[in-house]
């Protein structure tokens, strides 16, 4: 309103500062100051829509060092005698003694609107204050928030990392999962391989078994097998007893054939009625040995043969052997018998 404004104003790094006051009917009066344009300084009044107002012919913006006329018609704000009486508080009232009769007068028809105008003096004061602190916190906000802004510069590189970390977990669990299934048919393959192991041990067994056809007659030649192997026991039971009874005849063979004499012939008389007794049985002994001896070759060609036709396996138990083995120490194997 004075027209005393400076570019100390102006904010550092802003090219003009603008200051606005609302009026009634929905009008605003602005005041720019530009310290490199030509006028520096500008007053305007815009309407309701923010248009410069134009009224009688006359367009309400002015610019230039001096107030314009229609600002103070428009406001009625203007130093009185050189004198601010609007807005500034007055702290040395004694200045009025030394001014001239005129300008004192002038102070004093100013009357009880002076209170008015310290009033909204303090408002204007407070408004300031709150609008500086605003300020204040705001450019530090602003610059906080810029740091912030700042720090997310990156942050299409770090949503593609995150995307590519987030692929690589996909994929990471896609491997994971195809492991586990792989451990699982693993543990099915072991399970089906001991399966077909034990499969083949039995098919194997049971390829060695005989056709259903085939039994009759197997077990006609188990009942032959099994009658031989008794006969074979009965021959080797009577070989034992063809050897004792040979090794009795070898030793009586060794005894005199008479008598030496005797004092007291009674004993040498039962001595020789056993003699004769003995070699009576010696005798019948020695004829049942021929017997057993000849049946005992009858079995063992028999057997022999038996052999021959299993083709040199034991009929028992299916072991290698020989004939003459069967008569005398061949042992079968317990799982045979």
């Amino acid at each position: 309103f004075y027209g005393e404004a400076r570019d100390g104003l102006v904010r550092a790094g802003a090219s003009s500062c603008t200051v606005e006051i609302g009026l009634g009917g929905g009008r605003t009066l602005r005041f720019n100051r530009t310290p490199k344009r030509t006028p520096v300084n500008l007053w305007s009044l815009h309407g309701p829509d923010g248009a410069v107002v134009e009224e009688g012919g006359t367009r309400f913006e002015t610019g230039g060092r001096a107030v314009p006329v229609w600002v103070e018609a428009l406001c009625g704000i203007v130093k009185v005698e050189g004198l601010d009486v609007h807005v500034a508080h007055q702290k040395f009232p004694v200045f009025l003694l030394g001014e001239p009769a005129s300008k004192r007068s002038a102070v004093l028809s100013i009357g009880q609107e002076a209170a008015y105008l310290r009033e909204m003096s303090a408002i204007h004061r407070e408004r300031c204050t709150r609008d500086q602190a605003l300020v204040r916190n705001g450019e530090r906000e602003l610059a906080e928030a810029r740091a912030a802004l700042a720090s997310l510069d990156d942050l299409p590189g770090i949503e593609a990392a995150l995307q590519e970390e987030r692929e690589a977990l996909a994929a990471a669990r896609a491997r994971a999962e195809r492991a586990a299934g792989l451990d699982r048919l693993r543990e099915r393959l072991a399970l089906a391989a001991a399966r077909l192991a034990r499969a083949q041990a039995r098919g194997g067994a049971l390829r060695d078994l005989p056709e259903a056809g085939e039994l009759p007659a197997l077990a006609a030649r188990l009942t032959q097998a099994r009658g031989r192997v008794a006969l074979a026991e009965r021959v080797a039971a009577a070989a034992r007893r063809l050897r004792t009874a040979r090794e009795r005849a070898a030793t009586l063979a060794t005894l005199p054939d008479g008598t030496p004499p005797l004092r007291d012939a009674t004993e040498a008389a039962r001595g020789a009625r056993r003699l004769a007794d003995l070699r009576v049985g010696l005798a019948a002994a020695a004829a049942r040995a021929a017997e057993a001896g000849r049946k005992a070759e009858a079995i063992r060609a028999e057997i022999e043969a038996l052999v021959a036709a299993g083709g040199g396996l034991c009929p028992a138990c299916g072991a290698p052997v020989e004939a003459g083995a069967l008569l005398s120490d061949h042992a079968h194997p317990k799982e045979a018998a």
